[in-house]
């Protein structure tokens, strides 16, 4: 119980620092979209206008974020970069590809965000395990009850008793949860 009002603070205080970040930091504006249906394997692509330098070293930093540098865009280009979004060369890709934002280098920079799995994912991934461990529990638990038929348990549980007894003294001897 107190676990779980843990882990809803967690998410309520998530929540509540996106929020913000949505409202107050126009660099944060798709972080709900990165927080529910966002997967680790996302790719920002980007054109960038203006010198090689500023483009190689903005495309080096961007690297590790999820974004990725074209050569010419297209209609998966999300973002046009260059330090005069208003230029006649950014007027005319905006013009081609509706899509794309157009926005400045410090922009781009500001929007480092390792990338992680959204609600979504993460809850499928979740289901994924699962549905993966049912099976070694149903393996397991048929051991169990061989073992049990068998005579194993009590034989066990005779061998570990004493060590038991000593680590939980308040237990009486002959408990019904403490032998089979």
């Amino acid at each position: 119980m107190a676990l779980s009002r843990i882990w809803s603070a967690f998410i309520i205080v998530a929540l509540l620092v996106a929020s913000y970040h949505f409202l107050f930091n126009s660099n944060r504006d798709d972080v709900f979209g990165r927080m529910v249906t966002g997967t680790s394997k996302d790719e920002y692509k980007y054109v960038a206008i203006g010198d090689s330098a500023t483009v190689a070293a903005i495309d080096k930093e961007m690297k590790e974020y999820g974004y990725t540098l074209q050569k010419n865009a297209d209609k998966e280009t999300k973002y046009i970069v260059s330090t005069n979004i208003v230029s006649d060369t950014v007027l005319r890709l905006q013009t081609n590809f509706t899509t794309a934002r157009a926005v400045t280098f410090s922009y781009l920079q500001g929007r480092k965000q390792k990338m992680m799995d959204g609600v979504i994912a993460t809850c499928t991934t979740a289901v994924n395990i699962c549905i993966g461990l049912i099976g070694i529990m149903a393996l397991f638990m048929g051991f169990m009850s061989i073992a049990e038929k068998a005579g194993g348990i009590s034989f066990l549980s005779k061998i570990v008793g004493p060590f038991f007894s000593k680590l939980f003294p308040e237990i009486p001897k002959g408990h019904p949860h403490t032998a089979i």
